[in-house]
């Protein structure tokens, strides 16, 4: 049986008791469903809870007049046995669970941005990389030679250093782009990779888990967030069943009650929160974002930006050819 919040569970019976005392029906059927809520599903095989089972069985049967008895009989119990929480407590309780709420939200957020970007870099590199590249390396022997014709140039020693730089840079980039993996997945995929993966991510964030399990955690969700990117569905699902059913790690409100100890939880929440805003600021106003974010259609981009490219290259053959001759 899970775990039971006595303490709630008067709370709740409480408004139920004062629903039936001012005689309002439909919120009475409104604070016995919340009253459901609280309670194990097997309630009425609890011994503990027998009264709880015969207010509802009378509630039920609209005989209000018992279910108010029982009621107060078992509010007066319970008045005598319930722990004070401090209120105070519940709140900042409360103030923390939405944090990490919002976190999350933003968390989401800064992902599918990520995501995002990295498709595109994937798929930019495999249509239109090689092609780049011959562009690049033509540029360069083609300034090389004007360099050697023009020793004497500083504008053509320039723009060879320049277009050799350029080379380069795309070069080493190319190459570390090529390993990258991405998964072809069809759209329904797409949608239970990314429903599972912001499952899975709310489990195991190293921002919202206690400190002591930090560390554990950012292994974890290093390797959930490379299986999303890459679009490994499988991936994501066994570490999306792994962080359910073993359940290594619980969010910081679950996990403290100390009053003090919650304002300084509040305190680093906040931090967080404002350095996920301002991440996502950054990611928004970067130029591949920029970029990205004007196409509306990503297959008549890359068609398009091929065609001219090859053009390009093309061109740059021509002129290749005409300066050895």
């Amino acid at each position: 049986m899970q775990t039971l919040d006595y303490n709630l569970l008067s709370k709740r019976l409480e408004i139920l008791k004062n629903a039936i005392a001012i005689k309002d029906s439909e919120d009475i059927d409104f604070q016995l469903n919340k009253l459901l809520k609280v309670l194990p599903s097997d309630f009425q095989e609890v011994q503990e809870l027998k009264e709880v089972s015969t207010i509802i069985t009378h509630i039920q049967m609209q005989s209000y007049g018992e279910a108010a008895r029982v009621l107060t009989d078992l509010l007066t119990k319970f008045s005598s046995l319930t722990v004070y929480i401090d209120p105070e407590i519940s709140g900042l309780k409360l103030e923390t669970e939405s944090l990490e709420l919002k976190i999350s939200s933003l968390q989401d957020e800064k992902a599918d941005l990520e995501k995002l970007i990295y498709d595109f870099e994937v798929r930019h590199n495999r249509e239109l990389g090689d092609i780049i590249l011959q562009i690049l390396i033509l540029q360069r022997q083609i300034a090389e030679k004007e360099a050697k014709q023009n020793p004497k140039s500083e504008e053509k020693q320039r723009q060879y250093q320049e277009a050799k730089q350029d080379y380069e840079n795309y070069q080493q980039n190319f190459e570390q782009a090529k390993i990258q993996k991405s998964y072809t997945l069809s759209e329904e995929l797409k949608e239970e990779l990314k429903a599972n993966y912001r499952k899975a991510s709310k489990l195991c964030h190293p921002d919202v888990v206690p400190e002591g399990r930090k560390e554990a955690a950012e292994k974890i969700f290093v390797e959930l967030k490379n299986a999303y990117d890459e679009n490994d569905l499988k991936k994501v699902n066994e570490l999306l069943d792994y962080l359910e059913k073993g359940k290594p790690f619980s969010t910081k409100h679950e996990t403290i009650s100390d009053k003090e100890k919650l304002k300084i939880t509040i305190i680093r929440l906040r931090q967080i929160l404002n350095e996920l805003i301002k991440q996502i600021d950054e990611i928004k106003i970067a130029e591949s974002y920029q970029q990205i974010s004007q196409i509306d259609d990503w297959n008549t981009y890359f068609k398009t930006t091929k065609e001219d490219l090859i053009k390009e290259l093309e061109r740059l053959q021509g002129q290749s050819n005409h300066s050895t001759i």
